[in-house]
């Protein structure tokens, strides 16, 4: 049974906001889309565990997807968790291409392509650290000790994976030999060592303990807020801003009329600049030419506020 579905990571709707608020020329242009692109890829790898998840025995697992969990002094983010009452699971999703030779000698990752090799940190270091930081947090949470155990997970059935040694078939592999090698442990876990209603209490409180993060794509790129297109896009041609008119928006270049295009406007800001705003930050943002507009655009959305109507201050959570 999935618990915590997979959804779009944070970083990845930013990121497709920043691009949508750059100019084409911006200079950071070329390393926002290689950042996007890298991180998408990694987001399908996830999404394809879907398909073989559907073969396991739902009362049997609860899965846990993109848990980001402090272990008191570092967060660790695990790509999926898998909670039985006879062991738990981490698995890490790799969606690369190529030939991927694990160097066992230096630690370290190595993919050849056609035109070049290239290394990279060993995603077995990766969730052997994960294992780690969750057993200090099960220790500091004071929960039944459980056996946890890794996976790393290509999901790409054209990678061809190598080894300078031995012994890796348990811990690396392709997406279509997942499910037999959790039949494995299955097979190697009888016992039972938390009961369903502990594992129930356990699953709970990770989702309690959970935080996504919320990084700071502006700080990252070191892009100014000034630097961002201000006004509400169109979503048929993006033409930047579109104008009021009556209850909506109208584009000026393909002459698309739309009654909600603002609310992708303000979600760009709250992604790209922060969730709390001002009836003069909305008016700047939307390219508005009135406070009362502005005003009549924010009680639309229903949000909280705090302070009088002059210094009143709007709160917009980010789903």
């Amino acid at each position: 049974m999935i618990i915590k579905e997979l959804k779009k990571p944070i970083i990845l709707r930013k990121l497709e906001a920043l691009l949508l608020r750059l100019p084409v020329n911006h200079p950071k242009r070329s390393e926002i889309e290689g950042q996007l692109a890298n991180r998408f890829k990694g987001y399908r790898g996830e999404m394809a565990l879907h398909y073989p998840f559907s073969y396991l025995t739902k009362d049997k697992y609860q899965i846990m997807h993109t848990l980001r969990l402090w272990d008191g002094a570092h967060f660790f983010q695990m790509d999926t968790l898998l909670l039985s009452s006879n062991y738990l699971l981490i698995i890490e999703v790799k969606n690369i291409s190529g030939t991927i030779i694990f160097d066992q000698n230096f630690k370290q990752m190595i993919r050849i392509t056609a035109d070049k090799e290239e290394a990279f940190e060993d995603p077995l270091l990766q969730v052997a650290r994960h294992k780690h930081q969750l057993q200090e947090w099960l220790n500091h949470k004071k929960l039944p000790r459980i056996p946890i155990e890794t996976l790393v997970v290509f999901s790409n059935p054209h990678t061809l994976l190598k080894s300078t040694g031995p012994g890796l078939g348990k811990k690396v592999t392709h997406i279509s030999n997942l499910i037999p090698l959790i039949k494995d442990f299955e097979k190697y876990y009888k016992n039972e060592v938390m009961t369903s209603s502990q594992l129930k209490k356990l699953a709970r409180l990770m989702l309690k303990n959970n935080d996504a993060g919320n990084p700071d794509v502006l700080k990252w790129f070191k892009i100014q807020k000034d630097e961002l297109i201000r006004g509400t896009q169109c979503p048929v041609c993006l033409y930047t801003p579109m104008a009021r008119y009556h209850h909506g928006w109208k584009c000026v270049h393909c002459e698309h009329y739309s009654t909600i295009a603002h609310l992708a406007a303000i979600e760009h800001y709250v992604l790209l600049i922060g969730q709390e705003l001002t009836n003069k930050d909305i008016k700047e943002f939307l390219v508005l030419s009135s406070t009362s507009a502005a005003k009549r655009v924010l009680l639309s959305l229903n949000a909280t506020h705090i302070g009088t109507t002059k210094s009143r201050k709007y709160f917009i959570p980010l789903d």
